[in-house]
């Protein structure tokens, strides 16, 4: 989960190494494997260009010779709207890769921006026309 003031957001995609950082396979040759964003179309679903932006100038990951780590970049939009947390997917998709590479597990991220700005509202009464406190009980009020 990242906070919607979290700016922009960060996804290293390796290439023939490990998450521990060991090196595997040959990385003599250009290898490249294009993503996509997936999205929603409910409240939960974060959606590309009103919750965050895509920064990559295009959908496309090369590894030159040499390179094990590319890094992906997504800005968090932070607005003035109540939501609840929202979620967008980046896949990296098989059968674009392209090169002496494997695609291995994970493949996908899942990437959640937290809820914010009040997502369920805020409710008050005014409390200058009153000469005491008032309390609601929401459980015993009929609707």
């Amino acid at each position: 989960m990242v906070p919607e003031t979290n700016d922009v957001i960060t996804i290293p995609v390796l290439r023939g190494k490990t998450i521990s950082g060991m090196v595997v396979g040959c990385d003599d040759s250009e290898v490249s494997v294009t993503y996509r964003i997936v999205t929603g179309n409910t409240t939960s679903s974060a959606q590309l260009q009103s919750d965050f932006l895509d920064c990559q100038q295009n959908n496309t990951i090369v590894f030159p010779p040499k390179v094990q780590e590319i890094t992906l970049k997504f800005q968090i939009i932070d607005d003035q709207s109540p939501e609840i947390a929202e979620s967008f997917q980046v896949v990296l998709m098989e059968d674009t890769l392209q090169g002496d590479a494997v695609l291995q597990h994970p493949s996908v991220v899942y990437v959640t921006i937290e809820p914010n700005d009040k997502p369920y509202g805020v409710l008050s009464i005014n409390s200058a026309i009153y000469n005491e406190m008032l309390v609601i009980d929401e459980d015993r009020v009929s609707r």
